[in-house]
């Protein structure tokens, strides 16, 4: 069986945070025209490897907390 973890837990992973952050500025990207020519036009890979990076990083205060 799957442990999911609760949303405040969740919200303290920097992969989360920054899948969430790119999926609203992805959701904004069409509205506002702006954005393009502030972002590069791969910034999509950018956020991608960032959150593998916060992935592989260990996260001890974390980690420690879901134990507990």
């Amino acid at each position: 069986m799957i442990k999911l973890i609760s949303p405040r837990l969740a919200l303290n992973y920097w992969s989360i945070r920054i899948g969430l952050l790119a999926g609203g500025i992805a959701a904004l990207e069409p509205a506002v025209p702006a954005l393009a020519q502030v972002l590069p036009a791969n910034w999509g890979l950018y956020a991608t490897a960032a959150i593998a990076v916060a992935r592989v990083i260990k996260q001890p205060g974390i980690n420690e907390q879901r134990d507990a």
